[in-house]
């Protein structure tokens, strides 16, 4: 929960409706929860990665993809 205010101030300088801004980080943190879950069950069901490289390897892409989806998404400035 401080993260996401931390990050709306420091990292995004983002203004604007507070709780919109944090339902929606929130949400991308969800849909990221959801993501690793499938991307695991692929990685190491399917290809059979080891579990501690498939967990590794999200870690480093969802950085990106969190980073720009709170951009675009969660504190987009209008």
């Amino acid at each position: 929960n401080v993260s996401i205010f931390t990050m709306r101030y420091y990292v995004f300088r983002a203004t604007g409706y507070i709780l919109k801004q944090y339902i929606k980080a929130a949400s991308v943190y969800a849909f990221m929860i959801i993501a690793n879950y499938i991307f695991l069950a692929v990685t190491i069901d399917w290809l059979g990665l080891k579990a501690w490289l498939a967990q590794a390897l999200f870690t480093f892409i969802s950085t990106i993809i969190t980073y720009f989806l709170h951009k675009k998404v969660s504190f987009r400035s209008f």
